[in-house]
């Protein structure tokens, strides 16, 4: 509106290809401090390799049209819009993907049972957060918490970790009711990773930051388990810097760090990806598939569909303090009144999906090109030109 009404020019600095083919109309690439070039967005985010080979990650559609091995001409989608005319003509395979259901073999560790929580305004009234919340989580689960700003996925983060009790209702971890342990006790067995990193920085150096729960257990194994979490963050190398200077990607990967070095059961993360730029958010979902190794279960509360799609196996749905779905990551993308009700913005790749009634949608690029007989329509073309 700015712009077509008072014909402000706006200059954006932004990481996300996907809002720069919406809404700008020309892109600067930046290298070492000079302009390395300047076009029109479509033909910007058609330089596919060169802005990958700069960890710069062009619209999933994009991606997905230059994978498609189609002998087209012309430059590719870089919408959805575009895309659904691109890959309209193209054949689907006659097999669908069974969407994976939720398993619930693993252990109890996390019990809700009609759980309420709130707080009081100057008025003395009470607000709720959490009403009526009956949930368990087992182990071997990597939960997403999802839902809008207000929806109360930090607020169950936190009765968890045993910052917050209660009102009303019990809260178990492994037995024992939080409101009869102390968040000190709890922390042998959870981690809390905050949404921001700087708050768990209390030390001028990572490396004393990370061992702090060690030394203060006064752990005998302490140099083994820090040598091994340090290495497996890569922080060895910035060890002795401050965290609070740090950059973002180091930070989230420090804080990480400080989390599991205290050797927990259950690891809990406030929005892990928030504020990355999209090759450092994949390299934090690729340590949080780590985790599975390291912990029984990991909750993680997140506005990032994304990291949804690629590593949750079980999506808590929440609407105003409440569960309004306990499913999968594909049902969930595939249900578009749920994604419109939780006020959830999905992959991209998904609403392609939607645009060309694809169901079950796909969560990945590789699963929906899987989709099309894309190599048979260049054959075919091929054939027609001879």
């Amino acid at each position: 509106m700015l712009h077509e009404q008072y014909k402000m020019t706006i200059l954006v600095i932004e990481h996300h290809t996907e809002f720069i083919a919406n809404y700008c109309k020309e892109v600067i690439l930046l290298e070492n401090g000079a302009v390395r070039w300047k076009k029109p967005v479509r033909e910007a985010l058609n330089s596919v390799d060169e802005l990958m080979a700069m960890q710069i990650y062009p619209p999933q559609v994009t991606i997905a049209a230059a994978n498609s091995k189609r002998d087209e001409e012309g430059l590719l989608p870089v919408t959805v819009e575009e895309a659904a005319l691109f890959f309209n003509e193209c054949k689907q395979r006659t097999t669908q993907p069974r969407p994976i259901a939720l398993t619930k073999n693993g252990e109890p560790m996390i019990e809700f049972q009609n759980v309420h929580y709130g707080y009081k305004t100057l008025s003395r009234k009470r607000v709720p957060v959490i009403k009526e919340l009956d949930l368990t989580i087992r182990s071997g689960e990597r939960i997403a918490l999802v839902g809008s700003n207000g929806a109360g996925k930090s607020t169950i983060l936190k009765l968890i970790s045993g910052l917050m009790k209660p009102l009303e209702g019990d809260l178990f971890v492994n037995g024992e009711s939080t409101a009869r342990v102390s968040p000190e006790k709890l922390a042998e067995k959870v981690a809390y990773i905050y949404q921001n990193p700087e708050e768990m920085f209390i030390e001028d150096d990572i490396e004393k930051d990370v061992s702090f729960y060690l030394r203060a257990r006064k752990r005998a194994e302490l140099e083994t388990i820090l040598d091994k979490v340090m290495q497996q963050f890569y922080l060895q190398y910035i060890k002795s810097r401050d965290g609070r200077l740090l950059s973002g990607g180091q930070q989230r990967r420090a804080s990480l760090a400080i989390g599991l070095a205290m050797l927990p059961e259950i690891v809990l993360l406030d929005e892990p990806t928030a504020s990355l730029d999209i090759a450092t958010k994949k390299e934090m979902i690729a340590m949080l598939h780590q985790l599975d190794e390291q912990v029984q279960a990991t909750i993680v509360a997140t506005h990032d569909m994304q990291l949804v799609a690629e590593w949750a196996s079980r999506v808590i749905v929440l609407n105003k303090g409440r569960v309004i779905a306990d499913t999968t990551p594909f049902d969930l993308f595939s249900d578009e009144a749920l994604l419109r009700t939780a006020s959830l913005v999905e992959p991209q790749i998904v609403t392609l999906c939607h645009c060309l009634k694809l169901n079950p949608v796909e969560l990945t690029i590789d699963g929906f090109l899987g989709r099309f007989q894309l190599e048979e329509i260049v054959s075919e073309r091929i054939s027609e030109a001879f």
